[in-house]
């Protein structure tokens, strides 16, 4: 079969500096004319793919490349990343987030009085090392994206011609949403071939009984980019960043035969083992998105191998899907996690442009 005629789908990881990579394969899919019939995107691949959406249409002034060296220029004018971070902690970067200075004494205020209370009329055993911690708050961050920003890039979803699908997570009801604009639920109803849409708004996942269909508006935009750092007292919602909970999304993207899967981490730690603090956090973080991760590409595989058996239940429902792994190919982790690099976006653009020759793209 040729390889234009094979339906692929895009499925971008997103976390925090490493975001370039997901950046260089979308430049180097748009260089080669590799065009998706669906894509997932979680955290700030949110951003980046509907940029993407914008320069594939020729509706943006810069492509994806000038976009990024922007990004950096913004988040380092000086070229010294002592003094960018430094500048970051003071004062944040304008439009996008703000250090929780007001916040962060308001809710050690908060904490204190708690602290206070567990300890003089409290029922349960005073252990002061936790009760020292729990004086600290969690929040040390405060969005600072305009409202327009998360309505522009809901309307460019919307209107896309591919099918967009992300996420998000609320920890206190343990319940995932995904948001699909009207491409995606067209192509996931043809897929099932059920009279009922399985994917309408409010309608649970017939095999995740914690995962619920949603429409793609402003506010499901700000909830998948709501970060752990933002703290937990949002007054209308309680939903986080959908990467913490399932950093990558392929099972909503199995109507294509191909998924490109384009992941910010290496399935394997590429150092020595951790001696330090920060390799630590690094390590935990891997573990964690590579561990949701495998569960639902395990899951693909498995059907791949039982194509035969559930084909003659269930003639025509089920296909092999070929999964591609363009991963991070250089340790970029914790500390890297604040600064967006051009190097990773330029070794994601070569690995993928090899994988397309490997794969016979024109």
């Amino acid at each position: 079969m040729n390889q234009e005629q094979i339906m692929a789908a895009f499925a971008m990881g997103g976390l925090a500096g490493n975001n370039a990579h997901g950046a260089g394969f979308l430049k180097a899919a748009i260089d080669r004319g590799v065009e998706p019939v669906m894509i997932s995107c979680t955290s700030g691949q949110i951003l980046w793919v509907s940029r993407y959406l914008q320069a594939w249409k020729g509706q943006s002034e810069m492509d994806l490349k000038e976009m990024l060296h922007e990004d950096v220029r913004l988040m380092n004018p000086t070229g010294n990343l002592n003094f960018a971070l430094t500048w970051l902690t003071l004062f944040g970067k304008p439009g996008v987030f703000a250090p929780a200075h007001y916040e962060y004494v308001r809710d050690m205020i908060k904490n204190a009085q708690d602290v206070c209370r567990h300890v003089c009329i409290g029922s349960r055993e005073v252990l002061l090392a936790r009760e020292w911690m729990e004086l600290f708050p969690c929040r040390n961050l405060v969005p600072d994206f305009p409202p327009e920003f998360f309505e522009k890039i809901a309307d460019v979803f919307q209107e896309a011609s591919v099918g967009i699908v992300f996420n998000s997570y609320n920890p206190q009801a343990g319940k995932e949403y995904v948001y699909l604009n009207g491409r995606a639920r067209e192509l996931l109803h043809r897929k099932s071939g059920s009279g009922k849409c399985k994917y309408d708004p409010g309608n649970q996942s017939d095999y995740r009984d914690r995962t619920t269909y949603h429409d793609i508006d402003a506010k499901a935009v700000r909830d998948g980019l709501w970060l752990y750092n933002y703290g937990f007292d949002q007054k209308k919602s309680g939903f986080v960043d959908g990467a913490y909970f399932r950093g990558m999304i392929l099972s909503e993207l199995a109507v294509a035969q191909r998924i490109f899967c384009v992941r910010p981490i290496n399935h394997r730690w590429q150092e020595d083992l951790p001696r330090n603090y920060p390799e630590l956090e690094d390590l935990k973080t891997e573990i964690g998105f590579n561990g949701s991760y495998c569960g639902e590409r395990y899951q693909i595989l498995l059907v791949n191998k039982l194509l035969g058996a559930l084909n003659a239940e269930s003639p025509g429902k089920y296909h092999h899907i070929d999964l591609q792994d363009i991963e991070i190919s250089q340790p970029h982790g914790y500390f890297d996690y604040l600064f967006e690099s051009e190097q990773v976006f330029d070794d994601a653009y070569t690995d993928t442009m090899n994988c397309f020759d490997e794969l016979g793209y024109p």
